[in-house]
């Protein structure tokens, strides 16, 4: 064979029938490679070989039909319209609601947001924004509908954590009883790492991956992207690690939460976008939605300027939670909310 490559430069297809054992597909791929996949056709046979084929009784009309029905090789991750009838169908096909937050929900699906499975959602917000209230809150109604959740927030202890979510459900009625009655029913729906400080990049998506297969968790949250050993500075890692999140939320149906912070406080108080984000364009240009989280802007003036009035502070918004980006349907807008800072929950301010 090795002395034919130039011979067989003039065909356009060519049939290969090799040996149909694993040693056999072997060189049927190492061959087809060298010839160019994209004039090759495979040939199928019931037996090991020609001779084998021969022998069990065959003859040439079947050898014509299994040339009729070669199949050409196919390329990794490569695919045809004709091959996708199936996944069409699917993807036209009615769905359900996935999981959102009572303020955010409208029209599904044209309008409104929502947590879809296989996504990544970036959240940004400055220093003090609210990003990890919002996102406890987020875990409140995730766990009320008993949804699997990790997270790792290495800018908080987890103890910490546990007892704002649970100040969520007890309010003031949280002592030791009403503790002991949360983490009941909390159990295995909420998996944490249990880290302050930084983690690395493989052990985080190790802890994620068998909290997907041991607990079934489908809420991933990372707080924030900072917190990962590399990841600060260095941008095309930052850009090579979203690729990751991006591949887990994909094979896994879940949906990657991952928490940025704002490249410098804006002394205008003006509102942030998402090009505000510090670190990589990726992060943006990846993300399938990004929401950005922030205190009302002309309250916060007043507050600062000493102007704040009680009857604004009364009827007024506290926070904003901002649609920038979302993928799929291409819906931005924004959720003015009235905080409670006894429950840290929220309520649209219409």
């Amino acid at each position: 064979m090795e002395y034919e490559w130039q011979n067989l430069a003039c065909f356009d297809t060519i049939y290969l029938a090799f040996d149909q054992d694993d040693a056999g597909r072997k060189i049927t791929e190492t061959v087809a490679t060298k010839l160019g996949k994209h004039r090759c056709m495979i040939v199928a046979m019931p037996k090991k070989d020609a001779n084998d084929c021969l022998k069990a009784g065959f003859g040439r009309d079947d050898a014509s039909d299994w040339i009729t029905n070669a199949k050409a090789p196919k390329i990794k991750r490569l695919i045809t319209a004709g091959e996708m009838e199936g996944r069409l169908l699917s993807e036209i096909a009615y769905k359900h609601e996935p999981f959102t937050l009572p303020f955010m929900r409208k029209a599904w699906p044209y309008s409104g947001f929502w947590f879809r499975p296989g996504e990544v959602t970036v959240w940004g917000g400055f220093t003090g924004a609210g990003k990890s209230t919002i996102l406890n809150y987020v875990k409140s109604q995730l766990l009320g509908d008993q949804a699997g959740i990790f997270e790792a927030s290495m800018e908080m202890r987890v103890e910490t954590t546990l007892r704002r979510l649970a100040t969520i459900f007890m309010g003031d009625k949280l002592d030791d009883d009403s503790a002991k009655s949360f983490v009941k029913g909390a159990a295995d729906h909420l998996v944490f790492a249990d880290i302050v400080g930084s983690v690395g990049k493989d052990e985080l998506m190790e802890m994620m991956w068998y909290a997907y297969r041991r607990y079934d968790c489908q809420h991933f949250m990372i707080d924030s992207l900072m917190r990962i050993e590399g990841l600060e500075e260095d941008y095309p890692a930052q850009g090579q690690f979203c690729n990751r999140l991006q591949d887990f939320a994909k094979e896994t149906g879940a949906h990657v939460h991952l928490v940025a912070h704002l490249a410098k406080p804006n002394q205008t108080l003006d509102r942030p976008t998402m090009y505000s984000i510090k670190g990589s364009s990726l992060l943006v240009n990846n993300a399938d939605n990004v929401i950005l989280v922030g205190r009302n802007p002309d309250k916060e003036k007043m507050r600062r300027a000493g102007t704040l009035k009680a009857e604004i502070e009364a009827s007024t918004h506290d926070a904003e939670v901002i649609i920038e980006k979302q993928r799929e349907t291409g819906w931005t807008g924004m959720f003015k909310l009235k905080f409670n800072p006894t429950r840290y929950t929220y309520r649209i301010l219409e």
